[in-house]
């Protein structure tokens, strides 16, 4: 595009038009043929350039090109031809995907398939919140803090309501053992084994009748760190 003044040096210094001052000694502004046939070819390429032909009997054209390739504001993008296309041209198909699929935060929702949060993971709920931990603990105000400790606790608590650890140390029974292997000769038909004590398999010398042998243990419990051997009732 060109501006009188770039074609004839009677424009102002702004390259525009005037009509000048004879009696000032202004000339006006000469119209050479150069800078109509400018004009011409611009708003002839307006039509051109976007596919359109030249038809001297049609007033309209560059006003139906105008009207076909810009947007009119009071549309409020409702003209556009191709909306899912336009969202793509600009970039946008995921975002509106994202968009469209996300969990409304005013009304909650259902998420199918695997959640993965990269950082801190907080649920609230009136007014309470707790915190998952990286060790896989929960730190929320119902518990008062941890809950593994909030959990010991409660077990502390009921297991003391019923006997102090005093007394569960003197009564409770911690494990239960068998003591190390004894032999017993078993020739007679009516043997019996030490109170407490238990068969754990047979040993025979030749034939069974003769040399027969019963090995058994003793079962042991163990109560305030100490082992003792099950009596006979």
């Amino acid at each position: 595009m060109q501006k009188i003044g770039d074609i004839t040096n009677t424009a102002t210094p702004d390259g525009e038009f005037t009509n000048g001052n004879v009696a000032g000694g202004v000339s006006p502004t000469l119209l050479p043929a150069k800078w109509f046939n400018t004009i011409q070819r611009e708003l002839c390429h307006v039509i051109t350039k976007n596919g359109g032909v030249l038809n001297p009997d049609d007033d309209t054209q560059i006003f139906e090109i105008l009207n076909s390739v810009f947007l009119s504001q009071k549309q409020n993008g409702s003209d556009i031809p191709d909306k899912h296309q336009f969202i793509e041209n600009l970039g946008l198909s995921e975002t509106v995907d994202c968009a469209k699929n996300a969990l409304d935060k005013r009304h909650g929702g259902e998420v199918q398939g695997q959640i993965q949060v990269n950082d801190t993971l907080r649920v609230s709920k009136n007014g309470k919140t707790a915190t998952y931990q990286e060790d896989g603990n929960i730190d929320g105000e119902c518990w008062g803090g941890l809950l593994n400790q909030w959990i010991t606790t409660k077990i502390t608590e009921a297991v003391q309501s019923r006997a102090p650890w005093e007394e569960v140390n003197r009564t409770f029974v911690r494990d239960i053992r068998l003591s190390s292997a004894q032999l017993m000769s078993v020739q007679g038909y009516d043997r019996q084994l030490p109170a407490g004590a238990v068969v754990t398999g047979f040993k025979t010398d030749g034939l069974w009748e003769i040399k027969s042998y019963a090995y058994y243990r003793f079962i042991q419990k163990n109560i305030n760190g100490q082992w003792i051997t099950v009596g006979q009732g």
